[in-house]
């Protein structure tokens, strides 16, 4: 029997969905079709038909929206889909993809910031800023220019976890669960290396 609970099932098509696109042999076709994807941040998911594909296709039923308006979900995998499109822009899919599993978005900024603890003032600002957001739309914004510097430094995100968060992010009830583990994540990680560095100075 299938599992019914949305997350368990958004967890499953990301996953596959990111499989797909890395285990292609056609890397220069999937790159095309990221490029396309490029284009559809910002746009209301389903308006574009070149992108119905990564979004629709073998989508639950239970992820589906209904009426007139893209559903929960439909908004969190579209929303999370794009992000992962301008995060592997010029990128090898196999040898660097931008997706790894259990790094969270906390944590990566958490890492971005403690690349250069100069810069840690305005990693937190855009930190803070993206992690106040009023809604996901709002979020998604911030989004892409952390995703921007991501990529420069070559820093990684979990784009299943990324889905699942921007799931829960539209239910004003858990918005604080997300920000409360996003706030952990940054501080950890943070402190982490600074102990770390710390370790090695006194070595």
């Amino acid at each position: 029997m299938e599992n019914s609970n949305p997350i368990e099932q958004m967890k499953g098509f990301v996953e596959k969905k990111l499989r797909v696109l890395r285990e292609n042999p056609d890397e220069s076709g999937t790159k095309a079709y990221l490029a396309k994807m490029r284009k559809g941040v910002g746009k209301v998911p389903g308006a574009d038909p070149e992108l119905w594909g990564i979004l629709f296709e073998d989508l639950p039923e239970e992820l589906i929206g209904r009426g007139n308006t893209p559903g929960r979900a439909e908004l969190a995998l579209y929303t999370a889909f794009t992000l992962y499109a301008i995060h592997q822009q010029s990128r090898s899919l196999k040898d660097e993809n931008a997706h790894q599993r259990g790094i969270g978005f906390g944590r990566a900024t958490g890492e971005m910031a403690a690349q250069d603890p100069e810069s840690l003032k305005a990693v937190r600002r855009r930190f803070n800023a993206a992690a106040v957001s009023s809604d996901l739309t709002e979020l998604a914004w911030h989004m892409k220019g952390m995703v921007q510097l991501f990529r420069q430094k070559e820093i990684r995100l979990d784009y299943v976890q990324l889905a699942v968060d921007f799931y829960l992010y539209q239910d004003f009830e858990k918005i604080p669960e997300i920000r409360l583990k996003w706030g952990r994540d940054f501080y950890r990680y943070c402190n982490v290396k600074a102990e770390n560095e710390e370790e090695k100075e006194n070595g």
